[in-house]
């Protein structure tokens, strides 16, 4: 299995939320490799950002890795 990431760069301040969402692809491809695929996307402070990784396979949980930068 191949991990896809994408960096945010963000720089959080205490009380910030974080998170990470799902969302199926509903498109009419049903093809065998394009099943139950999708997008995980993220949000900060309640608004989703524009980065999102695309060809998910549903089952699998998103997760995230916060950083501190020295």
């Amino acid at each position: 299995m191949q991990w896809k990431t994408i960096s945010l760069n963000i720089n959080m301040k205490e009380q910030d939320i974080v998170g990470c969402g799902y969302e199926r692809d509903e498109t009419n491809d049903t093809t065998f490799e394009n099943m139950d695929k999708g997008k995980v996307y993220f949000t900060y402070n309640g608004r989703r950002l524009n980065e999102s990784l695309d060809g998910i396979e549903a089952g699998l949980w998103p997760a995230l890795h916060i950083q501190q930068k020295v």
